[in-house]
């Protein structure tokens, strides 16, 4: 067990005061995590969206062009229409 002294004429104010700063800390450390979730997702979103994008526009161009990426193009017509947050 750690034992902490504070200085002063109030050590119970300065102990309490190292524990808010302490847990600031830790939800200031949880936020920034709850921030590299968020940035993931919408990093997802987006690149399913161009992806599901540019499958419709090769299904524009010729069916060879899906089946040359190994998808039918029932599958590909499946993939189009789902939204951008569906995996």
């Amino acid at each position: 067990m750690v034992s902490l002294s504070f200085p002063g004429p109030y050590p119970q104010i300065a102990c309490f005061e190292f524990t808010l700063k302490r847990n600031y800390l830790e939800v200031v450390k949880d936020s920034r995590k709850q921030e590299g979730k968020m940035q993931n997702t919408m990093g997802a979103w987006i690149a399913r969206r161009r992806y599901r994008r540019d499958l419709g526009r090769q299904i524009e161009l010729g069916d060879y062009l899906v089946k040359d990426i190994g998808l039918s193009l029932e599958e590909a017509l499946n993939e189009i229409k789902k939204p951008f947050w569906r995996a």
